[in-house]
């Protein structure tokens, strides 16, 4: 299945390349990382990137580090024009391209991989992905500057649950 994992740490510069095998990076709600990632995101604005697993492989191999905050609402951004068009295309680090096949199954095209996944299991993983960072962040900042975001996805999930 497919997976989204928030990395942090390592250098706190924006835009710089970075491998994502770089161990100076980790997903931020790792426990054994849990004082370092408090730290980081207790900043606020904090840079990092998203990493894509599927089945526990590692799929863009090169990232550019962005404030972590925005590169997951250009995420949610992309899956909302999906949910809509049901197709979205996008450079996000490399080629993205998200078909819906029928409506049980789409198509997942990343770089030079085609990987097909169950609609709704897809869907619920993202949303899943993106609710613990962004619940996590507004723990650890005590700031409700997504709780929009956060009722936003919510929604999304309960629809989804609803649909089944």
């Amino acid at each position: 299945m497919i997976k989204f994992e928030t990395m942090v740490g390592g250098i706190s510069v924006g835009m710089e390349s970075t491998q994502s095998n770089n161990d100076a990076f980790f997903n931020v709600t790792d426990k054994k990382h849990a004082t370092k990632a408090n730290e980081i995101v207790a900043q606020g604005i904090y840079y990092g990137y998203i990493k894509v697993l599927i089945d526990g492989e590692e799929q863009f191999g090169q990232y550019q580090l962005q404030i972590v905050a925005a590169q997951w609402l250009r995420y949610i951004e992309l899956f909302e024009q999906f949910f809509e068009k049901g197709y979205v295309q996008a450079e996000v680090p490399s080629y993205l391209e998200v078909k819906r096949i029928d409506d049980e199954t789409l198509s997942f095209h990343i770089k030079d991989s085609l990987f097909v996944f169950s609609y709704v299991e897809f869907i619920k993983q993202f949303i899943h992905d993106a609710l613990e960072y962004f619940i996590y962040h507004q723990q650890v900042t005590n700031d409700g500057m997504y709780e929009d975001v956060v009722a936003y996805l919510r929604q999304w999930q309960s629809k989804l649950y609803l649909a089944e």
